[in-house]
């Protein structure tokens, strides 16, 4: 074998090495995220792992323990997560978001967490968090002064015109 072959021999050998060690920190760090960038949902995967988990009727309702456990979850995701929406909530925990709709609504009312934005763009924070986002208030209207009020229409009377 000559210097060419060994070197080159070498150099493959070093290039797998850093192949392997940077897929193993790729790896590391996508599975120590709680939510994945831009997650493409599969067709119902969140819906058939909530019916599996529901185990309960269209309609019928929840048990309280299991609705405080995921409204417990739900918390912890926007804790972790702040900022993000409905859908990647549901993605991450594999929840379906008509699952986590009422623990939402108690979560807001509770005032444990807030939200930004609207419809399909909401986006929720802790309620503490300095990510929050704070109500503006609107500066209160001022009163309208008496000299700016409209005086009243003048009339004019028609004389009659004379033959």
């Amino acid at each position: 074998m000559n210097m060419r072959d060994k070197i080159r021999t070498l150099a493959d050998v070093f290039v797998d090495e850093i192949i392997n060690v940077i897929a193993a920190e790729m790896t590391t760090a996508l599975e120590s995220r709680v939510i994945p960038p831009r997650a493409k949902r599969t067709m119902g995967a969140a819906q058939r792992t909530t019916r599996a988990v529901r185990g309960r009727a269209k309609g019928a309702k929840r048990d309280p323990k299991a609705l405080a456990a995921l409204t417990e979850t739900l918390e912890a995701a926007i804790r972790a997560n702040p900022g993000v929406g409905i859908e990647r909530i549901g993605v991450a925990t594999g929840i379906a978001t008509k699952e986590l709709a009422l623990p939402v609504k108690k979560l807001l009312a509770d005032g444990r967490i807030k939200t930004k934005g609207q419809r399909r763009a909401t986006k929720y924070f802790p309620a503490g968090s300095k990510s929050a986002p704070s109500k503006k208030r609107k500066a209160p209207k001022k009163p309208r002064s008496a000299s700016k009020k409209k005086a009243p229409k003048k009339t004019s009377k028609k004389t009659p015109k004379k033959k």
